[in-house]
């Protein structure tokens, strides 16, 4: 995935209702007015920053938690959507609770820990607090990944970048010890280690050499073909 051509395609998307504005004025004469159905909408936005809420605060609990959170929001939602669908009196109002929730049940799609894991992925080794020191023993070079339940940037990374045939082919070629450190919750130690490696936020991830020093690193979006290089960069 290109990171470019994403933004690009995401301005292109913002800007593209105002151009055809602009070329058919005549549109804003069919635009729908407002009625009962935009209070429903307004009622959504409460939906919406309730999941938000739930969202920023699921590394405060355990993940079983987490997951009944995620389930009782999604149940009181659908429950919202089939009152309000049944009361509305015209077909814009009975419409509006459906399609106004999507942006809510995208939240937790992304958020409650159902992505589909990809079957050629990269088989990801946990790395607590207590093996930092062992890194350097591992003789191999490594590639150190930084994420957390929270970081939707990280879990997209995961379903593209880290699931590419390319990289996990790299990692293959040159025996690379995939290391996967877990800040879904605060460690002044794994902390430590990320600002080590010169991480200041997520997505992160670090590449070292077989003697255990870091020899690249990539922040934030990126995409496989950048990953690839520094791995290709690695030197016995």
């Amino acid at each position: 995935v290109d990171i470019v051509m994403i933004f690009i395609a995401i301005g292109l998307g913002m800007a593209l209702p105002y151009a055809i504005l602009l070329l058919k004025p005549g549109l804003l004469d069919r635009l729908p007015r407002g009625g009962a159905w935009t209070d429903i909408v307004r009622q959504s936005f409460g939906w919406l920053l309730a999941g938000a809420a739930i969202f920023f605060a699921q590394s405060l609990f355990p993940a079983s938690v987490d997951k009944a959170l995620w389930f009782a929001f999604l149940a009181g939602m659908m429950l919202w959507v089939l009152a309000t669908s049944l009361r509305a009196t015209d077909r814009a109002s009975r419409w509006a609770a459906p399609l106004s929730s999507l942006p809510a049940l995208a939240l937790v799609y992304l958020s409650a820990g159902i992505w589909p894991v990809p079957s050629q992925g990269i088989p990801w080794q946990p790395l607590e607090a207590t093996q930092i020191a062992e890194i350097v023993n591992l003789h191999r070079p490594a590639l150190v990944e930084f994420t957390a339940q929270w970081c939707l940037n990280c879990r997209f990374l995961e379903q593209t970048v880290y699931g590419d045939a390319r990289v996990v082919q790299a990692l293959r070629t040159r025996g690379v010890v995939p290391l996967q450190v877990d800040l879904t919750r605060p460690n002044p130690e794994l902390q430590s280690l990320l600002a080590a490696y010169g991480g200041a936020g997520l997505p992160f991830v670090a590449i070292l050499n077989p003697h255990g020093r870091e020899i690249g690193h990539l922040s934030g979006l990126f995409s496989a073909d950048a990953l690839v290089r520094g791995l290709n960069a690695i030197q016995p």
